[in-house]
């Protein structure tokens, strides 16, 4: 019998806290995490492995944008989702063009939820 394999998941914030919090949640629900807190983080991960994505818009050294579009171009079966602070409307109208964007001030729970969700659908 072939094992199933855990969905895997690209976290990349430049927060500390929020990427420790986010990890444990998603490995709670069996997810295999990876992480990165930089572009050039991102920049060495193999997007063709991931399932989904979850960025922050404002990376240390980048637009979290710029890593999403990067790993869309070479893997355009990758679920994303941006998980920011930001209020800057050109950022927040790409990464809507990009994936979901959810917002820091409303919590974690809605982003969760629909990481959840996609996992069946």
């Amino acid at each position: 019998m072939a094992s199933v394999r855990p969905f895997k998941i690209l976290i990349a914030d430049d927060s500390p806290i929020v990427l420790r919090v986010l990890r444990r949640k998603l490995e709670r629900l069996g997810f295999e995490v990876i992480e990165a807190s930089t572009e050039a983080q991102c920049g060495a991960v193999e997007g063709a492995s991931l399932n989904f994505a979850v960025f922050d818009l404002e990376l240390g050294d980048a637009c979290g944008t710029v890593s999403a579009g990067r790993l869309l171009a070479g893997n355009r079966a990758l679920r994303v989702a941006f998980f920011s602070s930001s209020n800057k409307p050109p950022a927040l109208a790409r990464a809507a063009a990009l994936g979901r964007v959810f917002s820091k001030d409303d919590g974690i729970d809605a982003l969760l939820a629909w990481v959840g969700a996609q996992q069946v659908a």
